[in-house]
């Protein structure tokens, strides 16, 4: 949706795209096994889908490197941009 400045009351050009999740909140913050996140994403991800909406998620280059711990999340990665497609 469009920013909407309040003191100018006039909607701007700036357009906000909501962030569904980040990496590393996922991982270090919330502490989810692998499986458990696509359940907990997937009434967002449905969600989405069905109204035709964005979302963005942030996922850092690093988080593909599985010798730094992160072993198995470009299986999650590919699932949530799989099911993010309309």
């Amino acid at each position: 949706h469009r920013y909407y400045n309040l003191e100018k009351d006039v909607a701007t050009d700036l357009i906000i795209v909501p962030q569904l999740t980040m990496d590393v909140f996922i991982k270090d913050y919330l502490q989810w096994p692998k499986d458990h996140i696509i359940l907990m994403l997937k009434p967002y991800l449905d969600m989405i889908k069905f109204y035709q909406g964005t979302a963005s998620i942030i996922w850092h280059n690093s988080s593909f490197d599985s010798t730094e711990g992160w072993e198995g999340y470009d299986e999650v990665f590919k699932h949530i941009v799989e099911n993010m497609k309309s």
